[in-house]
């Protein structure tokens, strides 16, 4: 087999690239700058001009060209005057080699582009990648939370909370577990109720989760006493732990294989700071006194909501980076934080955050779906990790990896030209 691809001036690069370990394919350069402007009759001119180099017709030599770029136009014309089959082929360069190598399995047209055809086959060979990058050992600052492997190794895990678990029937409880879980949640979180003691439930409603999966679970709560109880009872990780109840629950943690979500905070004295060189210095406090009995640590820096009054979203995210520039400590964000506190509807919000956090370090993503408008957050969150855990490892844009958020703007029915 032999295939000619025909390219514009400014794909030349990325294209030449893709193709570079197919002997098979050649690349010819169309005399235009971008590809997307190439018509029937632009290729034909092309076709010819290659024809009179050759000195024999196209068809000879290939057994069929295949043209990137976003063409409108319907190519069936190309072979009626040429005699050669002229498809279109996808519409990033990036995905060349996928269709190369799925010839067999895709139909070739001269009016659609390939790439709804090779969604499936792009989309398996990502999960393919992030499987086996599911399969490396603990690294330098990773830590295992239940069975979870989490660090900068693996995509950022999400852990979904469920708001007031108390106050839950055991069946709607099971029926968010469920939920969660069928959405994509890495771990599950036990919110329980402020200003509460629930510690003597705590029993029955760690027993109901335990019994819908093997997930980790984490109890959520500022509760010392529940704290402790969640800790007897062998929960996978508390939420959360401060200045104002460290000392009383070391005595507990020390002899678990619990890991510990460490705020920087002392709400026992009310104590919050306000400024990003004060949140790292006392995150960094209070997190000393648990790594010196090597227990597990998930740092939280305290993600602030947009325009927060104190220490703002923006401050709140170099902060992160600050902390995670000096420690490899698992980096716990908490998007909720943000998504619940804004007026937008969530993808686009859980899938920038989700960016951000990325770039930072984040290690795990933390939201509710507490409002309606955060409705599908833990699917959302789950996608954007894996965009991002491929992206990152890839160092390619988070474009056309497999996954996407695209709810009504499909960049597949683009009118325009860009």
């Amino acid at each position: 087999m032999k295939i000619l691809i025909i390219t514009g001036k400014l794909a030349e690069r990325k294209v030449r690239d893709a193709v570079k370990n197919y002997s098979f394919v050649d690349v010819h350069v169309a005399d235009i700058s971008v590809a997307a402007f190439l018509t029937p009759n632009l290729i034909i001119k092309e076709i010819k001009k290659l024809e009179d180099k050759f000195g024999k017709k196209l068809k000879d030599i290939y057994d069929f060209v295949l043209v990137t770029g976003l063409i409108r136009h319907d190519l069936k014309k190309v072979e009626e005057e040429t005699g050669i089959k002229c498809y279109k082929s996808t519409r990033e360069a990036s995905d060349i080699p996928i269709l190369i190598e799925n010839l067999d399995k895709v139909k070739l047209s001269t009016k659609e582009y390939a790439d709804l055809q090779l969604l499936e086959i792009i989309k398996k060979r990502c999960e393919e990648e992030i499987k086996k990058a599911e399969e490396q050992e603990l690294g330098d600052g990773d830590i295992r939370i239940g069975k979870l492997k989490v660090g900068d190794k693996f995509p950022m895990r999400v852990l979904g909370e469920i708001v007031h678990a108390p106050w839950l029937k055991e069946k709607e409880l099971e029926e968010k577990i469920i939920y969660y879980l069928e959405s994509g949640a890495d771990m599950i979180d036990l919110g329980m109720v402020s200003n509460e003691n629930h510690a003597d439930d705590l029993k029955r409603i760690v027993k109901i989760a335990r019994d819908i999966t093997d997930k980790p679970i984490s109890v959520d709560t500022l509760n010392t006493k529940e704290l402790i109880e969640a800790i007897k009872l062998d929960v996978d990780m508390v939420l959360s732990v401060d200045g104002g109840n460290v000392d009383e629950l070391l005595p507990y943690l020390k002899d678990s294989d619990i890991a510990a979500v460490v705020l920087p905070t002392n709400y026992k004295i009310n104590y919050v700071p306000e400024t990003i060189e004060d949140k790292v210095k006392s995150l960094e406090k209070n997190i000393e006194k648990l790594l010196e009995h090597n227990i597990k640590v998930v740092a939280d820096p305290i993600l602030e909501p947009i325009n927060n009054s104190g220490c703002n979203f923006t401050e709140s995210v170099i902060a992160c980076r600050e902390f995670n520039k000096k420690h490899k400590i698992p980096l716990f964000f908490g998007i909720g934080n943000v998504s619940e506190l804004f007026d937008v509807d969530s993808h686009g919000v859980n899938a920038t955050l989700a960016a951000i956090g990325s770039e930072i370090g984040a290690n795990i993503l933390f939201t509710p779906e507490a409002s309606s408008k955060c409705k599908f957050s833990i699917k959302e969150l789950k996608i954007a990790s894996k965009m991002m855990f491929l992206s990152k490892k890839r160092n390619t844009l988070p474009k056309d990896l497999g996954f996407n958020l695209i709810n009504y703007k499909d960049k597949r029915f683009e009118e325009t030209t860009t």
